[in-house]
């Protein structure tokens, strides 16, 4: 799989001039939701709905905290605007 993600992510950052600071979380949130789904889906498949619901749960926990670090900054950033 990283055979296929880094070529691919070389080849995406030449193409941008400017600077996309949210572009890697929204690859590997989208990524990771995809993956996801497609386990939850195959453990409901074999009646284990119960495992599933807990592993894409967990997934969507995992990528709410990679998106941690960014939504302090917006609030911090929110806070300078609100403060005077």
């Amino acid at each position: 799989m990283m055979r296929v993600v880094l070529p691919f992510w070389q080849r995406l950052k030449t193409f941008y001039l400017f600077d996309l600071p949210f572009l890697p979380l929204i690859l590997g949130s989208s990524l990771l939701y995809l993956c996801s789904i497609i386990i939850s889906e195959i453990l409901e498949e074999n009646d284990y709905s119960s495992i599933a619901f807990i592993s894409h749960l967990a997934i969507k926990i995992w990528i709410a905290t990679l998106w941690l670090d960014k939504l302090g900054e917006l609030l911090k950033q929110w806070e300078k605007l609100l403060v005077p």
